[in-house]
C-alpha cells in the first residue's frame, strides 16, 4: 500500500520531466540546455525513487528470499547493472572503470543481484562525491575474477574517504550506515543476504582517506565447472 501511495506522484513528477523535455525542443539554445538538465535530474531522482522503493519491498521479504537457482555471467551482470544506473551526472558515470581478468558464472536471482551492485555503486558513489575535487575516471572500479576453480570474485573499489574502523564490524547489521545524511542502514544489511543466499561471502575493506573496497566471493556455478572441467580435458588435434 505505501508503494502504491508513493509512486502515484512519482508518476505525475515523471509526465512533468517528460513535458518539460518536449517544451524544451523549441525554447532558446541557452534556456533549453537549461530545461533539459533541469529534467534530466527530475527523471533521474524519479527512477532513484523507484529503485528505493523495490528495495525496500525486497528489505520486507528478506526472510523469504527465493533460492538462487540462475546462472548468470558475473561480467554480462556488472555492465547490465552499470548502464541502468541513474548516475546523477556525466562526470559519475565516466569516474566507473569496468575491468574483466577472468569471468565467471555463478547462480543467483538476477533482479536481485542487480539490486545488490546497484547499492554498491552507489555507496561508493556517495563516498567519491565527499572529495573536495569530485571523481575522476579511475576513481571507481570494478573487476571481476575467477580465482580458483571454484570460486569468483567482484570487488567494488573507490578511491573515497574510507569507512571509520569502528564502524567496519558493524556494516552490514541493519540501520548501520556510514552516510548518515543520506544512508537508512538497510542497504549493505540486504546485499549480504543475497550474497549469502548465493553462497558467497561480503567483506569490506577500508582506511581512512584511502577509500574502501567491498569483495563479493562466489562460488563458481556447477555448470560452469563441468564446462571448464571438459575445456582442460580435451585432447588438441594436431594435424598430420
Amino acid at each position: 500500500i505505501m508503494a502504491h501511495e508513493l509512486r502515484t506522484p512519482l508518476a505525475t513528477m515523471n509526465l512533468i520531466g517528460e513535458a518539460m523535455r518536449h517544451e524544451a525542443r523549441t525554447a532558446t539554445p541557452l534556456r533549453r540546455e537549461q530545461v533539459e538538465h533541469l529534467a534530466h535530474r527530475l527523471l533521474n531522482l524519479v527512477r532513484n525513487m523507484h529503485r528505493q522503493i523495490d528495495t525496500q519491498i525486497t528489505n520486507a521479504r528478506l526472510l523469504r528470499l527465493p533460492p538462487a537457482t540462475e546462472s548468470v555471467s558475473a561480467a554480462c551482470l556488472l555492465r547490465e547493472a552499470m548502464a541502468a544506473h541513474p548516475f546523477r551526472h556525466e562526470r559519475e558515470r565516466q569516474c566507473v572503470e569496468l575491468v574483466v581478468h577472468s569471468d565467471f558464472e555463478f547462480d543467483t536471482v538476477r533482479s536481485l543481484f542487480l539490486q545488490v551492485i546497484d547499492n554498491l555503486l552507489r555507496n561508493a558513489l556517495r563516498a567519491l562525491a565527499s572529495l573536495p575535487e569530485g571523481p575522476v575516471p579511475g576513481d571507481l572500479r570494478v573487476e571481476i575474477e575467477q580465482t580458483s576453480h571454484r570460486w569468483g570474485c567482484i570487488r567494488v573499489i573507490d578511491r573515497g574517504i574510507g569507512i571509520p574502523p569502528h564502524l567496519q564490524a558493524r556494516l552490514f547489521q541493519p540501520f548501520v550506515s556510514s552516510h548518515h545524511a543520506s544512508g537508512h542502514g538497510l542497504g549493505l544489511a540486504f546485499c549480504q543476504r543475497v550474497v549469502h543466499r548465493c553462497g558467497g561471502r561480503l567483506r569490506v575493506e577500508s582506511a581512512l582517506g584511502e577509500g574502501a573496497t567491498f569483495i563479493i566471493e562466489l562460488p563458481v556455478s556447477a555448470a560452469s565447472r563441468k564446462s571448464t572441467a571438459a575445456k582442460s580435458r580435451a585432447t588438441p588435434i594436431r594435424p598430420d
